[in-house]
C-alpha cells in the first residue's frame, strides 16, 4: 500500500510539470552570474522509477517516510524533477533575481528536486553538484527531513 500511493503521488506530480511552461529565464539570473553556462545549469531528468528507487533506498537508510520524501520534492520542484522542460536546473526563480539584485544575501536560490537554499544548501559544501546530481540533491532534502524529525 506505501509504495503504490508514493507512486500515485510521484505519478499525479510528474503529469502536473509536464504540463508547466518552460521557465522563462532573465538576464537577472544569480545562477547564470555565478556558475557561468547553460552546460553547468542544464541536464535531462531520469526515469520517475529510478527518483522512486532512490527514495525508497533514501527512506530505509535515513528512517524517513517514503511518502514524505515523495511529497517534499513534489511540493518543492513543482513535480519530482531536477530539470524543467527546458532543460534548466528547476529553481526559485523569485530568490534568484533577489540574489542577483542584491535584496538578498544568502545564496543560492532554491535548487533542483528538493529546492535546497541559503545556508542549508551551503551546508552540502557543494553547491555546483546540487544543480548536477540529482540523487546528490534529493539525498541532502532527505538528511534535512531526517534532522528535521529528530528536533520535533
Amino acid at each position: 500500500m506505501r509504495i503504490i500511493t508514493v507512486i500515485a503521488v510521484l505519478a499525479a506530480s510528474a503529469s502536473n510539470a509536464s504540463a508547466q511552461t518552460p521557465y522563462d529565464h532573465p538576464v537577472d539570473c544569480w545562477l547564470r552570474a555565478q556558475y557561468g553556462s547553460n552546460t553547468t545549469l542544464t541536464g535531462t531528468n531520469p526515469p520517475l522509477a529510478e527518483i522512486h528507487t532512490a527514495s525508497q533506498q533514501l527512506a530505509q537508510q535515513y528512517n524517513v517516510p517514503v511518502e514524505i520524501i515523495g511529497s517534499v520534492c513534489a511540493q518543492e520542484s513543482g513535480g519530482v524533477y531536477q530539470w524543467g522542460s527546458d532543460g534548466f536546473i528547476v529553481h526559485n526563480i523569485g530568490e534568484c533575481q533577489d540574489l542577483f539584485n542584491a535584496t538578498q544575501t544568502n545564496g543560492p536560490p532554491g535548487l533542483g528536486l528538493m529546492m535546497l537554499t541559503g545556508a542549508t544548501a551551503q551546508a552540502t559544501g557543494d553547491i555546483p553538484r546540487l544543480i548536477t546530481d540529482w540523487r546528490f540533491n534529493l539525498e541532502e532534502g532527505v538528511k534535512v527531513l531526517r534532522a528535521s524529525n529528530k528536533t520535533s
